[in-house]
């Protein structure tokens, strides 16, 4: 299943104001790096914001944006936009970490952080409406999100609420305000898995690349595209691929290209007599899937501060702090990112129960990778709880938790320890009984998408 695109914007068109020089000579091959002006991203970027933003103002492509109800020339909808672009221009990205419910954060992260890197590239291939309708809707949907957090600090639940965003656009209707919501979420989730589809294949024709790891992609790509589904999911139409083999695919492109990842760990302490539990500490890494090695980072203002990564957050309880530390510094980060993916449903709920249909050999790998997340209590040790007021909610069913994987978003190592900060100053020091702290009527509605 592919989406429909429109055909390659023809690349000399689309810039002619730059000088030829600075794109390309006439029979040069396009790739993400020939198509990278010496390194000037935020100023293609913002050149491209403010082009897609005149466009929208004239209404020249109004009829691009299926959340809008009327035309685009709605002021308050022109501004809503230009709101979010400008997070995104100012490298905000905790603001585009949007609940779409299709096991498929990790795709969106992974688009993300190539975009930043090669923005030119993106937009000359899918044009520049496509692909900041994208971001637009990634944003928009990232706004109206609410999330409820514990007295620790970790996220119990999260909600689609279309009362936020019912400030920012003309619709005044609950009906009309879910329908801009569905819209959005049915978007985002198809074009995501045309961006990966069309990733695997641009490394495919990368001689660059050993034949060992074109075919590796190759294998995996085929093994995702042959099970991707759509879906209903609270009245909006989604299209899913299973978990696994698309984060198998995303880290073998990531080690194909040698792009570092950030892991946050948070170490919860269970006081072994009493059972209270407390955030004990916070801890960001650079890490380099090639060598398995973990950096952090001490002096400021290093130019990797400022990179944006896929972050992976993964949480840790424990009595033991060091040695567990210890441990995990020690085990290949990627075999727990594997271990958590097998070890959680292959498809969002309505479809839990579904296994996807894949060669003998790769059921047996993901086996294997669930034997060792059971065997070493990585991955979703979680379950879910109805409450009948308040919807669906996580909390922790094991006092020991070695590693499970809470979410994948984008950021970089500065925003990561600022908010680290925050975090300790606020939950840090507070011990709590383990049954309220992952009691929902203990948790606060998060602030932190309150942006617009």
């Amino acid at each position: 299943m592919k989406a429909e695109l429109k055909s390659q914007t023809n690349l000399r068109e689309l810039y002619r104001d730059y000088p030829q020089s600075e794109l390309f000579s006439k029979n040069e091959v396009v790739s993400p790096d020939i198509l990278t002006i010496k390194g000037e991203y935020d100023s293609i970027i913002s050149r491209e914001i403010s082009k897609y933003l005149c466009e929208l103002r004239i209404g020249k492509n109004s009829e691009k944006f299926p959340y809008i109800k009327r035309e685009a020339s709605d002021l308050k909808t022109i501004l809503t936009i230009e709101k979010i672009l400008k997070e995104f221009e100012e490298r905000n990205y905790e603001y585009f970490d949007p609940l779409v419910s299709d096991t498929a954060c990790h795709i969106r992260a992974y688009f993300l952080i190539r975009f930043l890197k090669y923005p030119l590239y993106y937009i000359s291939t899918y044009g520049r409406e496509t692909i900041l309708d994208f971001i637009v809707n990634i944003g928009f949907l990232t706004v109206s999100k609410s999330q409820y957090l514990n007295t620790l600090g970790l996220l119990l639940k999260e909600v689609t609420d279309p009362s936020k965003i019912k400030p920012l656009f003309n619709a005044s209707s609950n009906r009309e305000l879910n329908r801009i919501c569905r819209a959005s979420k049915s978007s985002v989730s198809l074009f995501g898995l045309r961006l990966l589809e069309d990733e695997c294949s641009r490394l495919l024709v990368n001689q660059s690349l050993s034949q060992n790891t074109r075919g590796n992609i190759q294998a995996i790509s085929e093994k995702f595209q042959q099970n991707i589904k759509a879906i209903e999911y609270s009245g909006a139409q989604l299209t899913v691929a299973p978990l696994f083999p698309t984060i198998d695919g995303i880290l073998s492109m990531l080690k194909a290209e040698d792009t570092p990842i950030i892991v946050q760990l948070k170490q919860i302490y269970i006081e072994p007599k009493s059972k209270e539990v407390r955030l004990l500490r916070i801890v960001n890494y650079l890490y380099c899937l090639n060598k398995c090695e973990y950096i952090c980072i001490s002096h400021p203002n290093s130019s990797l501060d400022d990179t944006p990564c896929m972050t992976f957050q993964v949480l840790q309880t424990t009595q033991n702090p060091s040695n567990d530390m210890l441990r995990f510094r020690n085990i290949p980060f990627e075999n727990i990112i594997l271990a958590s993916a097998a070890n959680h449903p292959q498809y969002p709920s309505v479809l839990a129960s579904e296994t996807p249909e894949l060669p003998d050999d790769y059921l047996q790998r993901i086996n294997n990778f669930k034997t060792f997340a059971l065997q070493n209590r990585i991955g979703q040790r979680l379950i879910q709880i109805l409450d009948p007021e308040n919807g669906v909610f996580n909390y922790f069913t094991d006092e020991y938790i070695f590693a499970t994987i809470h979410h994948v978003f984008v950021s970089t190592l500065n925003s990561l320890q600022k908010n680290s900060r925050i975090e300790m100053e606020t939950f840090g020091s507070i011990k709590h009984s383990r049954e309220d702290s992952f009691n929902l009527k203990d948790a606060k509605k998060s602030t932190l998408q309150n942006v617009l």
